[in-house]
């Protein structure tokens, strides 16, 4: 089921937190010319995190220590990509969090 909701995590959740949060709270940006800021980056990662937290308690996934670690390393990751892409994050996002989902089963 975590596999399956790549897309929803990284797009749905962590792309709009990052949105949203940057855009109102948002002081500190990664560089002079992105308007996307580390309090955006932060958001994702938190709200993409408990959205994993939300689902392993509702008993929608399982998750072994060594997949609550890849899921970390995708949520974090996929933080970063965001905060350096432009245009095609849409597309981008939810490849880069599957593909290191995969690797985790």
């Amino acid at each position: 089921m975590l596999l399956l909701s790549a897309g929803i995590l990284s797009i749905g959740i962590g792309d709009t937190a990052a949105s949203v949060v940057g855009y109102y709270f948002g002081r500190h940006k990664w560089n002079a010319s992105t308007s996307k800021s580390v309090e955006g980056t932060l958001a994702s990662v938190i709200l993409q995190s408990l959205a994993v937290y939300g689902m392993y308690h509702l008993g929608l996934i399982h998750l072994s220590v060594s997949r609550a670690a890849y899921a970390g390393i995708a949520i974090i990751i996929n933080a970063l990509v965001e905060s350096r892409t432009d245009q095609i994050d849409n597309l981008v996002l939810p490849l880069v969090t599957y593909a290191i989902l995969v690797c985790s089963t």
